[in-house]
C-alpha cells in the first residue's frame, strides 16, 4: 500500500483508493490543484458529500461501485464519465478509469476532461444551428421546386395536342436549371427545351426568367418564327440581366432548342441556341439538325443571327431536343461522358417501342451508365411525334 501511494502521489490526474465499504482510503495531492479541496477533506465518506451535487447523484455512483465490487467480471477495468462538484467554481467532467488492487480495494484514476466537454457541447449547440439551418434551406428549396413545377407546362396537357410525346426531366437537386416550355394556338405549337447557367438556386432563377421571356414574346406579341423568338430572347435576356444599360459579358445564359409545329402543313420548323434537333424516321435514319453557335444571354456584343430550319414530316418520325445533361453523365467502366454517339445510338434502339416505353428505357440506360457516380447536371429529354 505504501508504494502504491508514493506512486499515485506523483500523478497529476485524480487518484483514489476505494475499499469495499466505499469508503475513501487515499486521494493524490493532486486534488488540491483539480477540485480545491485538501486530500484529507475528502477521505472516508467526505468525498460522497462534498463533490456530488445533490444525495441522487451519490446514491448513483455508489450504486456503480456496487456493480463493479459484486459483478463476475468486477476486476475488469471500467471507464465511465462523471461530474464532480469541485470547491470553487464550476462542475468539472472527469473520466474515470476503475480497477481492483490485490486486497480488493478499488483504484479510481480520474482525468479532468472538462475543457473537452464544453468543446463537445458548442460544437453540439452550433450542430444544432447548421442542422436548423438545413432544415430551413431545405422547407425554401421545396417551396421552390413547388413553384418552379407550377410554372412547367402539364405533360398530360401536352400529350393532346400532339400524336406521341415523354418528357425525361431529372434536376440534378432539388430545383433545376433545366426546364420545358410548351404553348399550342390555331395554326401552331411549341416544344422547347432550354438548359440555363448552373444548376440549383442559380439555374432555377433563370427558368422562371425564361418562362415569363417566353410566355411575353410569343403569346403576348405574337412572334412566331422561332430565329425571331430566340433573338428577341436574346436582347430581353440581356436587357433583364442588366440594369446598367452596359454592354459587357454577363455570365448567365440559356442553350435553347425551339420547335414550331404546323400539323396542316406537316412542317416543323426549328431554331437552336447550341443545342440540336435530332430527328429519326420509321426507317431508323438518324439526322442532326445543328444549332446556331451562339447562346441566349452571354454575350451583348456579338452579332448573333439565328436561323430557321424548315423540314416536312410524316407520321413516323420522331424528334428530339434536349439539354446536355444526358449525354454530358459520367459512367461506365471508365467513367467518361455517356457522350452523343452513344445517346444516337440509345434513340435508334428505342425507335419501336411506343414513347412510354423510350422514357422507361433511357432511364434505365442512364442508371445502369451512371450506377452509383453523382449526377453531373440537370437532364432533359423531350421526344415527340407531332
Amino acid at each position: 500500500m505504501f508504494l502504491e501511494k508514493k506512486i499515485l502521489d506523483t500523478l497529476n490526474s485524480l487518484a483514489l483508493i476505494i475499499n469495499i465499504d466505499k469508503e475513501i482510503l487515499y486521494i493524490s495531492p493532486s486534488v488540491k490543484e483539480i477540485l480545491g479541496f485538501e486530500p484529507n477533506e475528502l477521505l472516508g465518506e467526505n468525498w460522497w458529500t462534498k463533490t456530488k451535487t445533490d444525495t441522487n447523484q451519490v446514491d448513483i455512483a455508489k450504486k456503480r461501485l456496487s456493480g463493479f465490487i459484486f459483478n463476475e467480471d468486477s476486476h475488469e477495468k471500467r471507464t465511465f464519465e462523471s461530474t464532480i462538484k469541485p470547491k470553487y467554481g464550476k462542475v468539472k467532467y472527469i473520466l474515470w478509469n476503475i480497477s481492483f488492487l490485490d486486497n480488493s480495494n478499488i483504484i479510481a484514476i480520474g482525468n479532468d476532461i472538462t475543457k473537452r466537454k464544453e468543446y463537445e457541447f458548442l460544437l453540439h449547440e452550433k450542430n444544432k444551428i447548421i442542422e436548423q439551418s438545413q432544415k430551413e434551406i431545405l422547407s425554401n428549396l421545396r417551396y421552390s421546386q413547388r413553384i418552379q413545377n407550377a410554372i412547367l407546362p402539364d405533360i398530360d396537357l401536352i400529350a393532346k395536342s400532339v400524336s406521341e410525346v415523354f418528357v425525361l426531366f431529372k434536376p440534378k437537386d432539388i430545383v433545376s436549371g433545366d426546364f420545358y416550355w410548351f404553348y399550342a394556338n390555331d395554326n401552331y405549337k411549341f416544344i422547347v427545351a432550354i438548359d440555363c447557367t448552373g444548376h440549383g438556386i442559380s439555374g432555377a432563377m433563370l427558368t422562371t426568367i425564361g418562362n415569363a421571356l417566353f410566355r411575353e414574346i410569343i403569346i403576348r406579341d405574337n412572334i412566331f418564327s422561332p430565329a425571331e423568338i430566340l433573338h428577341e430572347l436574346d436582347l430581353r435576356l440581356l436587357d433583364s440581366l442588366n440594369n446598367n444599360g452596359h454592354n459587357f459579358t454577363i455570365p448567365d445564359g440559356m442553350d435553347v432548342a425551339l420547335c414550331r409545329i404546323n400539323n396542316l402543313e406537316k412542317e416543323l420548323c426549328f431554331a437552336g441556341a447550341y443545342r440540336p434537333l435530332i430527328v429519326i424516321d420509321g426507317g431508323n435514319n438518324i439526322t442532326e439538325i445543328s444549332p446556331n453557335r451562339f447562346p441566349i444571354g452571354f454575350y451583348a456584343e456579338l452579332n448573333k443571327k439565328f436561323v430557321d430550319t424548315t423540314i416536312n414530316f410524316n407520321e413516323t418520325d420522331s424528334f428530339y431536343i434536349f439539354s446536355d445533361g444526358y449525354i454530358d453523365q459520367f459512367g461506365g467502366t471508365n467513367n467518361k461522358k455517356m457522350n452523343k454517339r452513344r445517346f444516337k445510338e440509345l434513340l435508334i434502339t428505342i425507335n419501336e417501342m411506343n414513347f412510354e416505353e423510350r422514357q422507361s428505357f433511357l432511364e434505365y440506360s442512364l442508371s445502369n451508365w451512371q450506377q452509383k457516380t453523382e449526377q453531373t447536371d440537370d437532364i432533359l429529354v423531350i421526344g415527340f411525334k407531332p
